[in-house]
């Protein structure tokens, strides 16, 4: 019963927030045409599911997406292979750090093997899938992003296109919200999370955008026999590396 009382209190203050005035434009996209990476003779393309202009992200109840779609923006990520030859490819989703170490905004991504991907483990010694690489820079942000990896497990077939590795994105259900009037206006400027220990969470303002970027690489599956050899050969380094 206390879950639901702050569930639904976190709920109420992001509809407070959006009646008095203030931009909740709580999730962007990114533009995905450049981001996509090839090597050999092929010709990978990321298709996204994705509108912007409606996405707003609120807190879900429970962890099923089919009972609680409004809950949960769709982000529908697969590959397609418009080239000749087939290809091995692998996709990056980058989250804000300070909102994935925290548990606060989650990729749902359940049931990846029967989609045909593997969700890359960046550190096998901790509980649950890790990202791979943490506090990563993108040009244009100023917080650093914690990127998970998708990859393909069989080669794509000419023309062929993979189901979806990330489906949504969410709030999780234990987390609230606390609502500032920076300049006693009556508007509310700053929106900070807070963790379900307690912890504001004031380096992010929930009333500005939050970015999640997605990034494809696909190489030639000729010469290699797992896909783990070909895109490791092909891309030793993060789309994002310096």
């Amino acid at each position: 019963m206390k879950k639901k009382v702050l569930v639904l209190s976190l709920i109420a203050a992001v509809v407070a927030i959006s009646v008095i005035g203030a931009s909740l434009a709580w999730f962007a996209d990114t533009d995905q045409a450049t981001n996509v990476f090839t090597i050999g003779r092929i010709d990978i393309v990321q298709n996204e599911d994705f509108d912007p202009t409606t996405a707003q992200l609120l807190p879900v109840v429970g962890d099923d997406p089919t009972a609680t779609t409004d809950n949960y923006i769709k982000k529908t990520v697969t590959v397609k292979n418009e080239g000749v030859n087939s290809a091995y490819v692998q996709t990056y989703v980058a989250v804000p750090a300070v909102l994935d170490t925290n548990g606060i905004v989650k990729l749902y991504d359940d049931g990846l093997a029967a989609r045909g991907w593997e969700k890359i483990d960046g550190d096998a010694n901790t509980a649950g899938v890790q990202p791979v690489a943490t506090n990563v820079t993108i040009t244009g942000e100023t917080l650093p992003y914690n990127l998970y990896l998708y990859r393909h497990t069989a080669a794509l077939a000419a023309n062929a296109e993979t189901q979806a590795c990330l489906q949504y994105v969410y709030i999780d259900s234990a987390i609230d919200l606390n609502p500032y009037d920076t300049d006693s206006d009556g508007t509310v400027d700053t929106a900070y999370f807070v963790t379900a220990a307690g912890t504001e969470i004031t380096t992010f303002n929930a009333t500005g955008e939050l970015h999640v970027y997605v990034a494809t690489q696909g190489v030639q599956a000729d010469g290699f026999a797992t896909a783990e050899a070909a895109l490791s050969a092909a891309f030793p380094h993060h789309p994002w590396a310096a």
